[in-house]
């Protein structure tokens, strides 16, 4: 959205007014604050409500970014809203954005006007990523500090809370808010589905490429911040030092870390204070109730991330988000056997495609359906045309259709199925049942024939698909 073709629009705010830009028919509000900057004494503390301001406030920028590498800022606890200039009510997106829990922007391919174009408000909220918001201090800096591991959570609890109280006067139905997120926000959605403080926030979710069980235990996350005081040349007895490091210092120790454990070892953490259980066993135990769901993932994800030499060495645990490197042996032996025509390196990318994401997304469609709720699953199959995994489906490949993002998704012969599936998507936002152009019905996922849209130029309904493979996982997680 360009300046130069936008006129101003002024909305009333519970903590003042907001200046933002008119292009078209969508609105856009950049860079508007939720919380105080964790900055100085609040780093690496849960975050604080942001104060009200005077006069008009401009919110015509994205604010600065939290990144792993490159341009770094600690005040980054903004978000960004996209409306439909049309009158309301209209239904809302609240997308958070995947990255590991380590990178992620509130921009990029997350542009809301796609979605505010076709009559939702959408929300990109930042969170704090990496040590700064996924980091336990509460043994090591005390009781003030409790919680820290999931601070980054919390930021998305606290913008959820921002975006109920406020959202009608932007012309949003509060009683209408789907919270999405796709790779680490898919998991994090998870996390706000089982967090108690979240209930009745919103009413529906989306869930690509994630799952309720890639956590922290207590010890997990405790070696963890042990390992990360070991990269940043701290004793346990310098952790205060932490509160003051510079921020090129704390990004060189989480490089460091991600170098001698997995690339996004940042996870939130069952820690008895935000989390109790894991997302996944809430679910089970009903705490999705009432809501939506639509989840998925891509066929061939972790392409995306196992190449080259990495393809035919053994598995290791860096490799395995979710279960212990002692189980690959026995189950790289099963998939050789019902496998017996891929080759070592096909048969690395599928086990671990379903170890990270298939097989995680699918048990927290089960738990769902399992308490009598509606959900729609899909698996996206439509392999890339073109770059180092050409031919493959990797994980957020879906992304650019879902958010009908043709300037990064130039390939031509995606147009028809980039507009089903955002249309697709907008249906499930309004509260109808998600629509797939030129393919069949779209039924509700069950645990009797587990009906699957298979997503792909030609997209067919698929009862169960991979059961063999998934009977594999059986029992899993227990």
């Amino acid at each position: 959205m360009h300046a130069a073709a936008a006129s101003p629009a002024v909305i009333e705010t519970s903590l003042g007014r907001l200046k933002g830009m008119r292009a078209g028919d969508t609105l856009a509000f950049l860079g508007v604050p939720f919380a105080e900057p964790p900055l100085g004494p609040l780093r690496f503390l849960p975050p604080r409500p942001a104060r009200p301001w005077s006069g008009v406030r401009t919110a015509d920028t994205y604010a600065p970014v939290q990144l792993r590498r490159g341009r770094i800022s600690e005040d980054c606890l903004y978000l960004n809203i996209w409306m439909p200039a049309s009158p309301g009510p209209h239904p809302v997106l609240f997308w958070i954005y995947g990255g590991g829990n380590t990178v992620g922007a509130t921009g990029g391919i997350a542009d809301g006007s796609h979605f505010a174009r076709n009559g939702v408000i959408c929300v990109t909220p930042a969170y704090r990523v990496g040590a700064l918001g996924f980091l336990d201090l509460s043994a090591e800096l005390g009781d003030r500090y409790a919680g820290s591991g999931n601070n980054g959570l919390l930021d998305q609890l606290l913008a959820l809370q921002w975006i109920r109280r406020n959202i009608a006067a932007f012309g949003g139905d509060p009683d209408r808010i789907t919270v999405g997120g796709e790779s680490a926000g898919a998991k994090d959605t998870c996390a706000l589905m089982a967090l108690p403080q979240a209930a009745g926030l919103f009413h529906q979710a989306i869930v690509e490429s994630g799952s309720g069980q890639t956590v922290h235990t207590r010890e997990s996350a405790r070696e963890l911040t042990r390992e990360f005081l070991r990269c940043a040349g701290l004793r346990p007895s310098d952790v205060s030092h932490l509160r003051t490091l510079s921020v090129p210092r704390l990004l060189a120790a989480q490089l460091a870390l991600e170098e001698q454990t997995s690339e996004f070892p940042f996870r939130v953490t069952v820690d008895g204070i935000v989390l109790e259980r894991t997302p996944l066993e809430y679910l089970r135990s009903g705490s999705s109730r009432h809501l939506r769901l639509l989840a998925g993932s891509n066929r061939d994800e972790s392409t995306q991330f196992v190449r080259g030499a990495e393809l035919v060495e053994p598995i290791r645990q860096s490799e395995m988000q979710n279960m212990s490197i002692d189980k690959a042996p026995q189950m790289d032996a099963r998939y050789k056997e019902i496998f017996p025509h891929l080759t070592a390196a096909e048969r690395k990318i599928r086990l671990l495609t379903a170890e990270e994401y298939w097989i995680p997304t699918l048990r927290i469609a089960e738990a769902h359906v399992g308490n009598g709720n509606e959900a729609w699953f899909y698996r996206y199959d439509r392999p890339l045309v073109y770059g180092p995994v050409k031919g493959k489906v990797p994980h957020g490949s879906e992304l650019r259709l879902v958010w009908d993002d043709e300037m990064q998704y130039p390939d031509p012969s995606v147009h028809s199925l980039r507009q089903a599936m955002h249309a697709a998507w907008v249906d499930f936002i309004s509260g109808r049942e998600p629509v797939l152009a030129s393919a069949p019905r779209w039924p509700r996922f069950n645990l009797t024939g587990r009906p699957v849209m298979v997503i792909q130029d030609q997209s067919s309904v698929v009862l169960d698909p991979d059961t063999k493979e998934r009977h594999l996982w059986d029992g899993w997680p227990s």
